[in-house]
């Protein structure tokens, strides 16, 4: 039960930094594209998260103990965009054109590194009890 409360905590102040690092991305956007209405901002900073940065940071909590918050959440941009990349051209390749794969793919990708991290968590205690 302690190791629960622990994981909420990581995930709360984590989420926090994340929430900090949206506002100040929707106040970069809005000084670089001035020109550009909030709600333009709004939806383009939300999608980078969305496709990108969300998918790619929940699987490298696979390497939480390894790697600081920051590397974790540069290596996991880079692993959510080659994620959605590729996994948009290949279910394109192979099933011809979806329409929602913007929602589906990091969807899956959350899915996938909660089993992964549930499986991880559970092999970690069948060593401990060992």
């Amino acid at each position: 039960m302690d190791e629960q409360k622990e994981w909420i905590s990581v995930v709360k102040k984590e989420s926090l930094i994340l929430l900090y690092l949206f506002i100040a991305l929707v106040v970069i956007f809005k000084i670089v594209f001035y020109n550009e209405g909030i709600w333009t901002i709004l939806r383009t900073v939300f999608g980078i998260f969305w496709l990108y940065l969300l998918p790619g940071f929940s699987i490298m909590y696979l390497w939480r103990e390894k790697l600081d918050f920051l590397e974790r959440l540069i290596f996991g941009t880079v692993l959510g965009m080659a994620i959605a990349g590729l996994s948009s051209y290949y279910i394109t390749l192979f099933t011809g054109s979806i329409r929602y794969q913007f929602i589906i793919i990091p969807i899956l990708a959350e899915i996938v590194a909660f089993i992964l991290l549930a499986y991880q968590n559970r092999r970690q205690k069948q060593t401990q009890e060992q």
